[in-house]
């Protein structure tokens, strides 16, 4: 670790790997060419080899080698670092090279000993890693795949995702502003669409703003499969789980996500001249959509191996949901065979909700409407069980995903 280092540096670094593995209770290999007394005066243990080939000179405490020397007749002179001494001897070629004999040495004083140590070590049990983290740490241990429990893996993510999203003001002032934006140039076109009567133009505002609620997070996925895979990094080394960054991920985007999508709302809202009762169930069944959409669209940033792929088939569940929806395809002009799809089509139930609002006070011409749409009456209810049991399941979709689709190979 010393390699291009002055000798101050090297200490230092020297220095910090002693502390870690005094603290900790581990052990620390390192090969070191060319140390200062001080430095190496911190190992325990020295390994002594020759070069070319590399044999064993001297195996024991460190501050024993000094003496094995002057046993095997290579006295330390004085005023010389012993370290570049003991190099100098056991390096084949130089002018006091006394590798050979210090091999022979080694093998007739030390090799025993060693040899000795290794079959006790070999007849005694040793301890369990279990045993030994418990000695090292008192008794408290935890035995779980993460160092740390969940609360704290949570509360470190996010702070440090906090941190890196506040960071970047610019960033937060385009996924806010850009929605906002939108809603303005869409309350534009339709706005004074509430005072005329109920017709076909109040739905297709309604599934204009449906719409483009739902595809809010739509462009995030090339970003969320670029963190996901500096999240594989991490999880690999076992610093956090899966579950840990998939809620703070809802945490930190989800909010300012849904903060754009009320504020686009509201703005389009205001523009339409649409009666206020009718603001909060519109404003509800969007949020609801738009959560519903942003699983989907994570769900499958955590399945695909990059960002193309994820867009391709984030576009078949999009087609599904905002097509069957009652208004573009009805229960009528659907195929039978298709016609249970209603009975999950976000959309679909989105729209039912709403439009029975709208056409409450239309009469005649606003019942035929809703007839000809073939929409029902009391089914608010189910759709809402219906839409949050499918933003579950693609939630837990997304965390099993994480965990085992596109894992590093080693």
């Amino acid at each position: 670790p010393t390699s291009g280092l002055s000798a101050t540096d090297a200490e230092t670094c020297v220095t910090a790997l002693r502390e870690i593995s005094k603290k900790l209770g581990v052990l620390v290999l390192v090969v070191i060419h060319q140390p200062r007394r001080e430095v190496a005066e911190m190992f325990d243990t020295l390994l002594l080899l020759t070069s070319s080939p590399g044999r064993i000179c001297y195996l024991g405490p460190m501050s024993g080698a000094v003496a094995h020397f002057e046993a095997c007749r290579r006295p330390l002179p004085s005023h010389m670092n012993p370290t570049d001494f003991m190099l100098d001897v056991v390096t084949p070629g130089t002018k006091v090279d006394a590798s050979s004999e210090l091999i022979s040495e080694y093998n007739a004083q030390l090799w025993p000993k060693v040899e000795a140590r290794i079959a006790k070590a070999l007849n005694e049990p040793g301890k369990t890693t279990r045993e030994m983290l418990q000695a090292a740490h008192s008794g408290k241990v935890r035995l779980s795949r993460y160092a740390v429990p969940f609360h704290t893996q949570f509360a470190a993510l996010l702070k440090r995702q906090l941190r890196v999203t506040f960071r970047n003001l610019s960033a937060i002032a385009l996924h806010v502003g850009v929605p906002l934006g939108v809603g303005v140039v869409l309350g534009t076109i339709f706005q004074g669409i509430g005072n005329h009567k109920f017709g076909v133009a109040h739905l297709q505002f309604v599934f204009i703003l449906f719409t483009m609620l739902s595809l809010q997070s739509l462009p995030l996925m090339p970003m969320l499969v670029d963190h996901r895979i500096f999240m594989k990094y991490e999880t690999s080394e076992k610093l956090y789980s899966e579950l840990a960054y998939l809620i703070t991920s809802i945490c930190i985007m989800l909010p300012l996500s849904l903060f754009a999508a009320i504020g686009q709302t509201a703005i389009i809202y205001w523009f339409s001249g649409l009666p206020a009762p009718l603001f909060i169930p519109i404003l509800l069944w969007t949020l609801l959509l738009f959560v519903f959409f942003d699983a989907i669209f994570q769900c499958v940033c955590a399945i695909t191996p990059d960002s193309q792929q994820a867009l391709l088939l984030a576009v078949p569940f999009l087609v599904v949901f905002m097509v069957f929806n009652g208004v573009i395809v009805t229960r009528a002009t659907a195929p039978a065979f298709l016609r249970w799809i209603f009975e999950l089509s976000p959309t679909g139930y989105a729209m039912q909700a709403v439009a029975l609002r709208m056409s409450s006070g239309a009469g005649l011409i606003g019942q035929g409407i809703i007839d000809e749409l073939g929409y029902e009456e009391g089914e608010d209810l189910k759709g809402v069980v219906v839409i949050a049991s499918m933003t579950l399941v693609f939630r837990i979709i997304q965390c099993f995903a994480l965990r085992h689709f596109n894992n590093l190979r080693r």
